[in-house]
């Protein structure tokens, strides 16, 4: 079989596979299927495969329903046929992360090879024909209590698969706090800085231009009222 195309299954997310015409096609359209020759004589066209081998000798045919896939000359020669896609396809729909087969429909149709008989005239008038005899069709999906435990499985694969891409994106916003309080605490020790730089900038006084003494020998030595001291501004030495 090979990929045809992505379908969906009860919500579950699958994939066809189907085979190919080249599968029942002739040697001539498919030069690897000239081993199903039973001989060089008996090589039949596209779309039919004669499996008389496989049943002692009985000339039976397989193929698809309705010879989907098959040469137009077999379809027209047994009149009511119509091949379609949608009811004589065989696929198998398949879901890629766990394997599990969702949907699935196995199509084929037994045929009889007619044709002359030396030894009975009857038969003379006989072209050669394949003529179907009847087609199988076994067919299956899954079920809905199925499909649940199918959904929580594929759930759970998603959040494990994506569980590191959320560490990285954790750790990106953990980064990005950590750079904005970096930046606050700067900015702010910037503002303390400029305060304080200020303050000695604008500053009308310090302890180089205040002299300090005692008010009086008295105060100085009051037990009840404690020391007293005076502050006077220096006087000018040039003055």
């Amino acid at each position: 079989m090979e990929f045809e195309k992505d379908v969906n299954v009860k919500g579950i997310p699958a994939y066809r596979f189907t085979p190919p015409r080249s599968v029942l096609a002739s040697k001539g359209e498919n030069p690897a299927n000239k081993g199903f020759c039973i001989t060089p004589e008996e090589c039949l066209g596209t779309g039919v495969l004669k499996v008389s081998p496989c049943r002692k000798g009985a000339p039976v045919i397989a193929s698809f329903p309705h010879f989907y896939l098959g040469e137009e000359k077999y379809v027209a020669a047994i009149k009511g046929l119509s091949p379609q896609r949608e009811h004589h396809q065989t696929y198998l729909d398949l879901n890629p992360t766990t394997g599990v087969i969702v949907r699935a429909n196995k199509r084929a149709q037994v045929n009889i090879l007619i044709n002359r008989l030396s030894g009975f005239p009857k038969t003379r008038g006989l072209n050669d024909t394949i003529f179907p005899v009847m087609f199988l069709n076994e067919s299956v999906v899954i079920d809905d209590a199925s499909a649940e435990r199918v959904h929580k499985l594929l759930m759970i694969v998603s959040l494990v698969s994506n569980f590191p891409l959320f560490i990285v994106g954790l750790g990106g916003i953990m980064l990005l706090i950590f750079i904005t309080l970096l930046i606050q605490a700067h900015q702010k020790k910037k503002e303390v800085k400029c305060i304080e730089f200020s303050k000695a900038m604008y500053s009308t006084s310090n302890e180089d231009d205040t002299s300090y003494s005692p008010v009086s020998v008295k105060d100085k030595d009051d037990p009840k009222n404690g020391n007293y001291i005076g502050m006077t501004p220096k006087a000018d030495p040039q003055a």
